[in-house]
């Protein structure tokens, strides 16, 4: 028993940081619909009832899994391990600091472990005492509700009137009904059937159920009842927006009259109520203010809602199975000190400073191999893999602070092909690398990389240079740089290739563009062919910001291309059948590719719209061309003709600060606008427009000049 509950335990203490990220990102998540919030909520109840998972260096998690060790009673080095310094420091210090009646001494063994069983059996028996009472209320609650509906009419289908019950809502596990008060309105009752019907297509009464046994089981943890409160109003508020999202009409004041005419009926918490007086202000709110969001910012939402539920999902990498590191010298001064680490029979020297980074390599890929102790604190040991073990980072806790990254001394890269001078590569490497290799050769060549872009595809080799499989799916290199200053891009080849065969003809002024998409490809060591879809089109320059389509070819095309002197050459050059190979390809994407570079080239921008945080509001600018920061205090808009501005309305239910005043000024006093908490319709941007002038904070939050290219 004692296993479970602190499973449950550590569980709960897990979850808590992730509900605690789940709260944040709804603020970030409240201008999208709230069924992408809802679904958020997902990942806390998998981490809330599933005590495995998979442990990753991916994980947003920032605690370990087992917080609370298993066998914390009969340790005798009682501490908890979050993998949290500024956590486990206090709470560790309190006890050590707690005597030796909870410590243990010399002859006192059993005073050791008798204190944490008391605390473990009370602790064990609340908990199960709470759930029982937390179940009993919900059967109970579940058959006095089933024994009111018993007399139940039906009307249609699943739909069933009672005057017993003063609001509508959804009953049963596998035929699920819908009850409703008797004598509703015909109107109002079509809305309320809508809602529960939602309800029961995305199943969310099962949902209710399995959140009810979550919170049951984690009910001694305050943040769990948050979360748990939350999620059932984002549940509703989902139902609520796809109701009005179904509705040809505009029927957000009946609807939230139908809202306001239950907010009297009080909620049942062991099976919410589809209207109850639960967030019903916040659901009126939502309902009214209720609009179509873009494609865009639900796209963003979705990337967000996916990203954040993996890494919530996984573990924080164990530091189970570490070597372990004895420091057998220390030799300190003010600012910084020597240690010498033994393990094994291997002897290591370390050079600490300030918490500064002191390799020039950076700290990438790196993985925790080890742990010592000495009297400064706890050393996290690091292997920069790709290297040998005696090549290590060290991660120092310093309890309250920031960790202080330090290093082992004499740093050297070893791999298969050996240290060397300068930028100067093995004779025989360009043959070994080749355009089109998959990027696991790569690697069977080289090993682990030392360096990788971000949030990119791009990896390299501090010795040898970048490989780059842009967006192949098949994680084809598209691109090498090598250090030695050798250039490969099956990009830059084929529109060199593409350009050349289509130049003849083309008068001067025109520019050339040329957007592709691989059908397939074959490389091999010393060549490779690429199958493309082609669209080459020629532009000029239709006034001071705008382009002209003149000529276009579009093309399946085969271009094949050999290695020669150590770099490509087209070999053959061809158009294939347009059948030949079956791919789609968006030709707007195409399109639009070409357009945007003919645009970079002749007038320097794109138009571009986005919102900017002006105080406590946002404004909304569309067609700009650029927006600078010159003074980090405002925003200095550049716009293209035919821009517009808003600003929009104080939203109270999502904003902590009072709304913001501001002033639309212009050259001319007279057209100067006053904006307030209603904020403003779209109106044009005009040369006589200055900008937003903050009256709160007596200042200009964005000024406005028409775009001209430089140069």
């Amino acid at each position: 028993m004692d296993r479970i509950f602190l499973t449950v335990l550590n569980m709960s203490i897990t979850a808590s940081f992730i509900i605690a990220g789940v709260l944040l990102a709804r603020l970030l998540l409240r201008r999208a619909p709230k069924i992408i919030s809802y679904a958020l909520w997902a990942v806390v109840l998998f981490r809330l009832l599933c005590p495995f998972t998979i442990e990753s260096a991916a994980s947003f998690v920032p605690v370990n899994s087992q917080t609370v060790p298993y066998d914390i009673i009969e340790n005798t080095n009682h501490e908890i391990e979050s993998g949290i310094p500024a956590i486990d420091n206090p709470i560790n210090f309190i006890i050590r600091d707690m005597g030796p009646e909870l410590r243990g001494g010399v002859g006192n063994e059993s005073r050791l472990v008798y204190p944490l069983r008391s605390l473990m059996n009370f602790g064990m028996n609340t908990w199960v005492f709470g759930m029982a009472v937390l179940l009993l209320y919900a059967i109970v609650g579940y058959l006095r509700l089933k024994r009111r509906v018993s007399l139940a009419v039906r009307v249609e289908g699943n739909i069933y009137e009672s005057d017993r019950i003063e609001s509508p809502f959804v009953l049963g596990l596998f035929r699920p009904r819908i009850y409703i008060p008797i004598g509703m309105e015909a109107e109002l009752a079509a809305h309320i059937i809508e809602h529960e019907r939602t309800h029961i297509r995305r199943r969310d009464y099962l949902v209710s159920i399995v959140a009810y046994a979550a919170l049951a089981l984690h009910w001694f943890n305050p943040i769990v009842w948050v979360a748990y409160m939350l999620m059932l109003r984002d549940m509703e508020g989902s139902c609520d927006e796809a109701v009005l999202r179904s509705s040809f009409d505009d029927i957000r004041c009946a609807y939230s009259s139908a809202l306001l005419g239950f907010s009297s009926v009080k909620s049942r918490l062991y099976f919410p109520l589809a209207f109850g007086e639960q967030g019903v202000k916040e659901r009126v709110k939502n309902v009214l203010s209720f609009k179509k969001t873009s494609r865009l910012i639900i796209v963003a939402a979705i990337a967000l809602v996916a990203v954040l539920s993996v890494g919530f999902a996984l573990n924080k990498a164990s530091e189970n199975d570490l070597l372990e590191f004895e420091i057998i010298f220390s030799d300190a001064t003010e600012y910084s000190r020597t240690e010498q680490f033994k393990s094994g029979d291997t002897l290591y020297s370390v050079y600490i400073v300030d918490g500064q980074i002191q390799t020039a390599g950076g700290t990438r890929w790196l993985k925790q191999v080890g742990v010592a102790f000495d009297d400064f604190g706890k050393f996290r040991i690091y292997e920069r893999q790709g290297y040998s073990i005696d090549e290590f980072i060290i991660v120092q806790d310093y309890g309250f602070m920031n960790p202080a990254i330090i290093y082992a001394a004499d740093y050297s890269p070893s791999g298969w092909f050996g240290n060397h001078d300068g930028n100067e590569l093995p004779p025989d490497i360009l043959d070994k690398i080749y355009l089109g290799m998959p990027g696991a050769e790569v690697y069977d060549l080289f090993g682990e990389p030392d360096f990788t872009a971000s949030g990119l595809m791009w990896f390299g080799y501090d010795n040898v240079g970048v490989f780059d499989p842009s967006f192949s799916s098949t994680g084809a290199i598209e691109r090498i740089s090598l250090v030695n200053g050798v250039e490969w891009s099956v990009y830059d080849l084929v529109n060199a290739a593409v350009k050349a065969h289509n130049a003849s003809g083309v008068p001067n002024g025109e520019f050339p563009v040329h957007s592709y998409r691989i059908i397939t490809m074959e490389a091999y060591p010393n060549s490779f062919t690429v199958y493309i879809r082609s669209l080459y089109e020629t532009y000029l320059q239709n006034g001071q910001y705008d382009v002209s389509l003149l000529r276009r070819v579009y093309a399946d095309l085969e271009l094949s291309f050999a290695k020669h002197n150590g770099d490509y050459e087209l070999t053959s050059y061809g158009e294939i059948s347009a059948r030949q190979y079956s791919m789609d390809i968006d030709i707007e994407s195409l399109e639009r590719g070409n357009h945007d570079q003919a645009m970079w080239h002749f007038v320097g921008a794109l138009p571009s719209s986005g919102g900017f945080h002006i105080g406590t509001g946002t404004a909304v600018v569309t067609d700009f061309a650029e927006s600078l920061t010159p003074d980090n205090n405002s925003f200095l808009i550049l716009y293209f003709p035919g821009a517009t501005l808003s600003i929009e309305e104080y939203d109270e239910l999502y904003s902590i600060e009072k709304p913001g005043n501001w002033i639309i000024e212009y050259t001319n006093r007279s057209k100067n606008i006053t904006v307030g908490r209603e904020g403003m319709e779209a109106i044009p941007i005009t040369d006589d427009l200055i900008g937003i002038y903050n009256i709160d904070e007596g200042r200009y939050e964005m000024k406005f000049e028409l775009y001209t290219k430089a140069g």
